[in-house]
């Protein structure tokens, strides 16, 4: 298995997510939202195929960031109310 058998299945589930997620708050936070969640399996992906220490290391943290802000967002967007139209 190499990276592309973790990674679709993950874009596809952050996808439905914020899919989910899209009639919720505004348009700037889901946007901020989902590029977060890109970034953190392009960091992992680069994590992957890092061959020098410093640039894992350093796509590690980034990795852990994205992805905690992706899911901050996604539980923000989550507790806001239904609009009504």
């Amino acid at each position: 298995m190499n990276d592309w058998h973790f990674l679709l299945p993950a874009l596809a589930l952050i996808a439905l997510v914020y899919g989910a997620l899209r009639s919720r708050g505004e348009a700037v936070g889901w946007w901020l939202g989902l590029v977060h969640g890109v970034l953190a399996l392009v960091a992992m992906a680069g994590f992957g195929a890092a061959r020098d220490t410093g640039f894992a290391v350093f796509t590690g943290l980034l990795a852990v960031y994205a992805g905690a802000m992706c899911a901050a967002e996604a539980v923000h967007l989550a507790r806001r109310p239904v609009p009504h139209s």
